[in-house]
């Protein structure tokens, strides 16, 4: 059963990740008889050594093609990645997974969750942590580690912040549920003070130096891999803990999606806070509030003197430290989110309709992007897909988070 599962996903990745021969239309178009991989998300985002980890692969399209095939599902702890441009997978083995099972997230889409445990060696293990762990540190803030973390050995450092972590897990919720126990903590536990006087500062930067990616492999028989990439760092031990300055990234959340219908033609961008243009807002609805309220899928009037932009809203992201702020006690910096669009319309509207006058997106990565209607007014149900994805330059090896949200609606032609 475990092979058939995973066969399904891999067929899927490799249907995506194949020849191109395969897609004659836009990748963004999803089809009935083709697949499209929306999104791996994990969650969390991030963990640490001995977490368990869940991973969910959602797709859309080509129900009856995705034939169950024998597969291997593999893993790699030990991931040798550099500033240089080397990113390798070494020691590659057979995943042991905790659990297997289909998901739901839409009558429109199909959902595969696996789950694994990240191991409590993985560390230890990792060749991008080098021996000479020191070596990581750009040259130019190599003074601002001490001498006395920078003698500690590879392993010596890996034990002493582990140790530390699986204290500052227990400090974080003691503080966390009562803020007042710092001075009972500096006197009942030996760790603290040593935490709190010496290390509390230089902790950001040694989490990043140890920071490390593992990656899972899919492979059918006669096909590529297909491979996801995953960052494990202590981080989530030292949430709660009050001016710790590490922080922990999530996937994004996405708040809402809609189209704006701006009464100017032929625009190539728009921004709803500087227009000068007038404009209507139509939020489309997921599938659970179209559960809870069937009557509310929304029309979108087509008009010939207007231009239409989809548009997404995410809550705020999150913030992080550059490894250079982490060194010299610099500022955070927020996170970068960017944005894919995927749409789907209606099998029995489109038949017979060029692909040329079905609807179209412009995909640049941002949350507000052009949207062509379609040409034919035979085509009016569609529904869109908004997979947003985070990322932050300068810090190293920082966990990728991800989400998606679905929409519904309907094109009504003047």
């Amino acid at each position: 059963m475990q092979k058939v599962l995973i066969g399904i996903l891999v067929f899927v990745v490799i249907l995506v990740t194949g020849c191109g021969a395969l897609f004659p239309t836009n990748y963004d178009r999803v089809d009935a008889e083709r697949v499209r991989v929306l999104d791996f998300r994990y969650e969390p985002a991030e963990a640490g050594p001995g977490d368990l980890v869940k991973m969910y692969a959602l797709f859309a399209g080509a129900g009856d093609s995705l034939i169950p095939q024998d597969i291997d599902w593999t893993v790699s702890f030990n991931v040798l990645s550099n500033d240089f441009g080397v990113d390798t997978a070494l020691d590659i083995q057979p995943l042991m997974m905790q659990s297997y099972s289909f998901g739901y997230f839409s009558p429109n889409t199909s959902c595969l969750i696996l789950s694994f445990r990240i191991p409590d060696s993985v560390m230890y293990n990792s060749a991008s942590i080098p021996e000479n762990w020191s070596s990581i540190i750009p040259a130019e803030y190599q003074s601002d580690i001490p001498d006395f973390i920078k003698s500690l050995s590879k392993n010596e450092l890996i034990a002493f912040t582990q140790d530390l972590s699986k204290s500052a897990k227990k400090w974080g919720q003691v503080l966390k549920n009562n803020p007042g126990a710092e001075d009972s903590l500096l006197q009942a536990d030996t760790l603290y003070p040593l935490y709190k006087n010496y290390f509390s500062q230089y902790i950001p930067a040694m989490l990043q130096f140890l920071t490390i990616k593992i990656r899972l492999f899919a492979e059918i028989q006669g096909a590529q891999k297909v491979r996801s990439t995953y960052a494990v760092r202590y981080n989530n031990c030292y949430k709660d803990i009050p001016g710790s300055r590490v922080y922990v990234n999530s996937n994004p959340v996405i708040d809402s999606v809609g189209i704006y219908k701006v009464n100017k033609a032929n625009l190539q961008s728009f921004d709803p806070a500087v227009s000068n243009y007038t404009y209507e807002f139509i939020r489309l609805f997921s599938e659970d509030e179209l559960a809870a309220f069937p009557d509310s899928i929304q029309t979108v009037e087509i008009d010939g003197k207007c231009t239409y932009f989809v548009a997404g809203f995410a809550a705020a992201p999150d913030s992080s430290l550059t490894i250079q702020s982490a060194l010299q006690d610099g500022p955070a910096t927020v996170e970068v989110l960017s944005t894919k669009w995927y749409f789907q319309l209606d099998e029995k509207e489109i038949a017979g309709v060029s692909p040329y006058d079905f609807m179209n997106i412009m995909n640049v990565g941002g949350f507000i992007e052009i949207l062509y209607p379609p040409v034919d007014k035979r085509v009016k149900t569609f529904t869109l897909w908004l997979e947003v994805n985070d990322f932050l330059l300068n810090e190293i090896n920082r966990p990728q988070g991800s989400n998606v949200r679905e929409v519904r609606g309907r094109f009504k032609y003047l």
